[in-house]
């Protein structure tokens, strides 16, 4: 039976690659029940002359779709339907470097999506240009795109970069997070006690090398928070000669500036929960022990990741209900 797919192409709007277009227009079709188990599609060369398309892309779509399990190729007579619009799904998955937080929210994105999909990780630890070779040579190759360009979200050639992605094809994790800093700091407020806040008579911001508008968010709503409370709030980065400051409320964003940090408590005879108090805006397993506990404030990487899945496998594009953890410990 030959299928109506010749008469459908014209009929969908949708964007990205070509190749990629033929793939969502024959999902499409099986999926409304224009096309069942069985139908004969055009051949390659009936959809390429029939829609000015070149055969390579439409080879390179029926290609992709037979890896997948949804058509099968029969040797003299062309390709058929096999499966349905439910067969596995590829997504490319670009993350940051590959730390504990990130391995948790990834283990628990690949829980989500199960086996209706397979997911490729890619890790571009903080350079710009290595989160663009990855994306460039990979765009047009994926049905979903999950990025979390943590640490350069404001490199201009970023930003243009994910441009090119086809929206309904992209999981953009910092959009799905827009009031991240706001809810973060808002923790801070309603569950530090008390006599935590009295005892601490200063804020200060470790602020890392890198600049971002998350970071200079972040630390605005921080000092809102301190003035309120009648805190004087203060912004640096760490030298290593200078002298901490005791009654001060350190906090610190990256891994590399609390490990500093706590050195200079060592060399200055401090102690972190007992002289001043160390936040980190991070979590990890090795801070529930390490300096004897390091209080943290983090997002739940295993929610976010849940979230994500869901997000792709329900085509649905929504802001993430957001949960963050303040987790008490004895640096603060």
């Amino acid at each position: 039976m030959n299928s109506p797919l010749t008469t459908t192409f014209s009929s969908h709007q949708t964007s990205g690659p070509k190749y990629c277009q033929i793939i969502d227009l024959i999902l499409a079709d099986i999926k409304s029940s224009v096309l069942h188990p069985g139908d004969r599609i055009p051949s390659i060369k009936e959809a390429s002359e029939a829609h000015m398309i070149s055969r390579d892309t439409v080879e390179k779509a029926y290609r992709e779709l037979s890896q997948r399990g949804i058509l099968i190729s029969v040797p003299g007579k062309g390709y058929y339907v096999k499966g349905n619009a439910s067969a596995r799904l590829k997504i490319m998955a670009l993350l940051p470097k590959p730390d504990a937080e990130e391995r948790l929210f990834y283990d628990a994105f690949l829980r989500g999506i199960g086996k209706q999909a397979v997911s490729h990780l890619f890790c571009f630890g903080q350079e710009a240009s290595r989160f663009a070779d990855i994306l460039n040579h990979h765009l047009g190759d994926y049905d979903y795109y999950l990025i979390w360009p943590r640490f350069i979200r404001d490199n201009p050639e970023v930003r243009k970069l994910i441009r090119k992605i086809p929206q309904n094809k992209l999981i953009h994790l910092d959009e799905m997070i827009p009031d991240h800093s706001s809810r973060l700091a808002s923790i801070i407020e309603q569950q530090l006690p008390e006599d935590r806040f009295s005892f601490y008579q200063s804020w200060e911001a470790v602020n890392p090398l890198l600049d971002s508008s998350l970071q200079l968010q972040w630390n605005q709503l921080l000092q809102e928070i301190a003035k309120r409370k009648g805190r004087p709030f203060e912004q640096q980065s760490l030298v290593m000669d200078s002298l901490l400051r005791r009654e001060t409320l350190y906090f610190v964003w990256e891994d590399k500036d609390l490990t500093q940090l706590l050195r200079m408590c060592v060399d200055q005879g401090l102690v972190p929960g007992k002289d001043l108090g160390i936040i980190s805006l991070t979590e990890h397993p090795l801070k529930r022990v390490l300096a004897g506990g390091i209080t943290t404030l983090s997002l739940s990487a295993e929610q976010l990741g849940l979230f994500a899945s869901t997000n792709i496998l329900q085509h649905a594009k929504n802001s993430l209900p957001f949960e963050a953890i303040l987790t008490l410990r004895a640096s603060a």
